[in-house]
């Protein structure tokens, strides 16, 4: 038996994004997810779909340790409470750990 509502559609529509590789450090890519957020909130999309390192960037070498952070450290929870003021979802990509 399948559900579906007259009403609702299956389809499901991804956005993607590549943040500038310019932006240094997590705070400067939560601006930058803000305002895509912002910009693209009339796209009618389902998900946003980051890259792998998103949240810390690539080449950062011995900031590795200072980056990192539990998948549901203060980074993961910013993305998050992003993602519900613009009702929206996020996929974050990868994140970096330190164990």
């Amino acid at each position: 038996m399948q559900l579906q509502s007259e009403h609702k559609s299956n389809d499901m529509y991804l956005a993607v994004a590549q943040a500038p590789a310019a932006l240094v450090g997590p705070a400067a890519r939560l601006d930058w997810l803000e305002q895509q957020l912002d910009s693209h909130r009339q796209a009618g999309f389902d998900l946003l779909v980051l890259p792998e390192l998103f949240a810390c960037g690539y080449n950062i070498g011995d900031d590795l340790k200072l980056l990192a952070e539990p998948a549901d450290g203060p980074i993961a929870r910013q993305i998050s409470a992003l993602a519900r003021r613009f009702t929206s979802n996020v996929y974050a990509g990868s994140t970096t750990s330190w164990l």
